[in-house]
């Protein structure tokens, strides 16, 4: 059976307002965007890396630690507004007409989550395995109560679904995309322009690692949690294990 390819892409857009220079700015010692290229380097699945960006500072960054940067995204699609699938699509298209260059499946790796691990990666691929998937995306558990805030400023359930207790036991466990992984055919992410699907299926990741770092207070606090991650695994771990 021919091993099927798959192509990593960052996508990392120059300007960021409430985080200026997100991408690179330095965590734990290093730019941010190059926690992921390691991260992605380290799956040996993958079978390219590449960091879509509009900004040359951010390109020579990446190449840096290992990442492709063919090109440079067009400025049209590095807008506040700009979708990233059509980035990404973009980048498909310039791939397949310069190289020729057509992968089976692509893996969305977000520069803003470095907690993510290999094993994140390792396990979205063997899901691929299943015959008939064709579409993966990391999850973490959440609080069952989610509300919005409306208008008027009064609280209402997310989704509108009826509060019919506070007792978070009796009602169904949620999860939230943690926006880390998506791992996707090509063929269904140039059909449906998305990278999540009524088929999509999950791969599970603790909560204390799925931080997206949006604002500075996301980044203090993943780098806390980055720089003390295996006391932190290990006490989870014997708190379990205490409770059995």
């Amino acid at each position: 059976m021919k091993t099927k390819t798959i192509l990593a892409i960052i996508p990392a857009r120059g300007g960021s307002k409430r985080l200026p220079d997100k991408n690179i700015w330095p965590f734990a010692g290093t730019p941010l965007i190059a926690h992921t290229i390691k991260l992605a380097r380290r799956c040996s699945a993958v079978d390219r890396i590449i960091v879509d960006t509009d900004s040359p500072k951010i390109a020579t960054i990446a190449r840096r630690y290992g990442a492709e940067v063919p090109f440079l995204r067009p400025a049209q699609l590095a807008t506040d507004k700009a979708l990233m699938v059509d980035a990404i699509l973009h980048s498909l298209d310039r791939l397949a007409a310069q190289q020729r260059y057509r992968p089976d499946f692509v893996m969305l790796l977000q520069p803003n989550a470095p907690l993510t691990i290999a094993d994140d990666l390792n396990r979205c691929v063997a899901v691929t395995k299943t015959a008939g998937v064709e579409s993966v995306a990391t999850v973490a558990a959440t609080q069952p109560l989610l509300f919005t805030i409306k208008p008027n400023g009064t609280l209402e359930m997310a989704n509108r679904v009826r509060l019919t207790s506070t007792n978070a036991q009796q009602l169904p466990g949620g999860y939230l995309f943690t926006g880390s992984v998506f791992l996707i055919k090509t063929s269904v992410l140039r059909r449906v322009r998305r990278f999540f699907t009524p088929a999509t299926r999950p791969v599970e990741i603790p909560r204390w690692r799925a931080i997206d770092i949006d604002t500075a207070e996301d980044l203090a606090l993943a780098e806390l949690v980055y720089r003390n991650r295996t006391a932190l695994n290990q006490r989870i771990k014997q708190l379990t294990s205490n409770r059995k």
